[in-house]
């Protein structure tokens, strides 16, 4: 079947049939595609742009007697619903029933889990059956989940090559094993297991990348970007989710729902991606459509320079006890190694050494918090702790965490400052969590008046002894 080919009169012709370039896409796209690309939709004077007149109260408020609840309403009228929820009005359609998911309950929980042999297989399979199982304790009794941990040493060369046999890619061996896979490549056996096949990904040249927009086509706006395919569902969910993203904030600013991802061109290597993206750009800005890109496009960041690669990332990684301090430290390079699935291989780690269930324990939460000294920093530095302190009300008898901050123009006195010091039973703890008032009471010379704090007499026999000496010295110069 012969291909038509659409030169400039006949899509003249066809445009003529329609009153936007919205309607002239949907009577015929290809025709629609071609003038877009050719640059000939500027010639079609007569198209008007559409836009939607704003939403008042009682309209709205009509359009929501349509529905029954407000996930109906979103699906029915995105534009209307993101007006109402903009402006807080959906709280007066008293009808809308709010729609619960029933607990899961003990037998739900075990034979959800049947399906699973790890407790880290059934966390990702299914979030809320694993949450509920968790909070209730019932993770204990499902005793078919494979030990997470094995004895020190235990993967030796031998055991690695057994494991790696039960597979056909490097990637199914990482994902399945990544202990085993993380072991196999420290130590440069992978080489050997020729019956793996090498899926790892040529940066340089193979066809990964897709470009992509975002079109508002009733304020003829549009954000054009590029991606790896492979990120092409977490990319979007990035754009729908992400607060400050631009595609997020044109959508809140108009009350209108984020319209879906559409694929420009795919199958492109990163070098042609970066090319297609500057040449959609200006396809979309010539047509008259308002660019909604804040940053320059064209940018691969360090991923197509290969400063990144997996032996850079892990050279990268092995200067961190966290992933947290890895994520904050080394951003770049933490992205790539995580995109890549390269994390769960950095076994140094110190959050992946932690034994299932270590912070349901009130005295490791206590003291991963006393080394915090706001709930921010302990949210920071120990988010899991945090989670479960919070939620177990714990994180209440935090003393030094919840301690409002002193106002600015509060003096500290003699009386207050020694009352604030006897809620300690030493300097370092004063020091820690009443910095403000120790600074004044070491000012002052008060520190040596809180008799009751352990480090008080050790501190001022050192004085002695010091004095002493120094006396001596000089004794002996004169």
């Amino acid at each position: 079947m012969s291909r038509k080919i659409y030169d400039y009169d006949k899509c003249y012709e066809l445009a003529k049939q329609c009153s936007s370039s919205t309607e002239m896409q949907k009577l015929n796209g290809s025709a629609y595609n071609v003038a877009r690309k050719s640059d000939w939709i500027k010639d079609y004077t007569w198209f008007v742009r559409k836009q939607h007149a704003p939403y008042t109260y009682d309209e709205v408020y009509e359009i929501a007697k349509n529905y029954t609840c407000s996930s109906d309403f979103q699906k029915g009228n995105g534009s209307a619903y993101g007006k109402a929820r903009q402006n807080g009005w959906i709280k007066d359609y008293y009808w809308f029933t709010i729609k619960q998911h029933s607990p899961y309950s003990y037998e739900e929980c075990f034979e959800i889990a049947k399906k699973y042999k790890t407790r880290l297989r059934f966390a990702r399979g299914n979030v809320g059956a694993y949450q509920a199982a968790l909070n209730h304790g019932w993770l204990d009794d499902y005793a078919w989940f494979e030990s997470p941990q094995n004895p020190f040493n235990y993967w030796t060369k031998e055991r690695v090559r057994e494991e790696s046999k039960k597979y056909k890619s490097r990637g199914e061996f990482h994902d399945c094993c990544g202990t085993a896979y993380g072991k196999a490549r420290i130590k440069g056996w992978l080489d050997e297991f020729t019956w793996l096949k090498d899926d790892r990904i040529d940066f340089t040249n193979d066809k990964i990348d897709c470009v992509y927009a975002y079109e508002f086509e009733d304020y003829h706006s549009v954000y054009v970007g590029r991606t790896l395919m492979r990120r092409i569902q977490e990319r979007d969910f990035e754009h729908i989710f992400t607060e400050s993203d631009a595609v997020v904030l044109f959508s809140k600013e108009h009350g209108l729902p984020t319209p879906p991802m559409r694929i420009l061109e795919d199958n492109l290597t990163l070098k042609e991606g970066t090319e297609k993206e500057g040449y959609y750009l200006e396809l979309y800005r010539n047509d008259g459509w308002n660019i909604l890109n804040r940053a320059k496009t064209g940018g691969i960041g360090l991923l197509f320079k290969n400063k990144w690669s997996k032996r850079t990332c892990y050279q990268e990684a092995k200067k961190y006890k966290t992933r947290s301090d890895f994520a904050k430290l080394s951003s770049g390079a933490y992205e790539v190694a995580r995109s890549n699935g390269w994390l769960d291989s950095y076994i140094w780690f110190e959050e992946m050494q932690k034994p299932n269930g270590y912070w349901d324990n009130y005295d490791n939460c206590y003291r991963a918090a006393s080394e915090c000294r706001s709930k921010t920093e302990f949210a920071n530095k120990f988010n899991r702790a945090y989670v479960i302190a919070n939620k177990n009300g714990w994180i209440k008898s935090y003393s030094w965490l919840n301690k409002k901050r002193q106002a600015h123009n509060k003096r500290w006195m003699f009386d207050n400052t020694l009352e604030e010091a006897r809620k300690y039973t030493s300097r370092t703890e004063f020091k820690i969590h009443a910095s403000g008032a120790y600074k004044v009471a070491q000012k002052n010379g008060w520190l040596d008046l809180c008799d009751w704090f352990e480090d008080t007499h050790e501190l001022r026999s050192r004085k002695l002894k010091t004095s002493w000496s120094n006396r001596k010295e000089k004794g002996g110069l004169a």
